[in-house]
């Protein structure tokens, strides 16, 4: 098995990365959400192929010299394998050279494992936005990265 590859998403990949975004209960990124963020010029998505499927993606949006990632998963079946930090560091070298200087996320307070993640990737909590989450409803724990 070869490793895996990240690169650009493209219109062809609307379908998989919304199936990722709904197997991780991001169900607002359906396809028509997804075809219009490929179209926007102030958004880069990256997807990580494995196996020939796409395996997760991130999204981040981007003015003057500040980023925020709105979305990253990887599929189930390819967790715990490094996707994630893979996505995050290409995503960050992108942003760079299109002169994002912070990146920031937010992530609920009680997923460890993604906190786990971002804490490792050098991104540093800043701040609490109480409720921001609902079904249920949770705190997000705001993360930002210098790069």
């Amino acid at each position: 098995m070869k490793g895996p590859n990240i690169r650009l998403a493209a219109k062809g990949d609307v379908d998989g990365i919304a199936s990722i975004a709904v197997e991780s209960g991001q169900s607002s990124w359906n396809e028509r959400a997804l075809s219009e963020v490929l179209e926007n010029p102030q958004a880069i998505v990256f997807v990580c192929v494995a196996e020939d499927i796409i395996a997760g993606y991130v999204i981040l949006y981007y003015a003057a010299d500040e980023g925020e990632i709105t979305s990253i998963a990887v599929s189930d079946q390819f967790r715990r394998q490094g996707f994630g930090r893979l996505l995050i560091e290409e995503i960050s070298r992108e942003a760079l050279g299109r002169g994002v200087l912070k990146i920031y996320l937010e992530v609920r307070s009680s997923n460890a494992a993604a906190r786990g993640l971002y804490n490792s990737t050098n991104f540093c909590e800043v701040g609490i936005r109480k409720g921001f989450y609902t079904d249920p409803i949770e705190d997000a724990i705001v993360m930002v990265r210098e790069l």
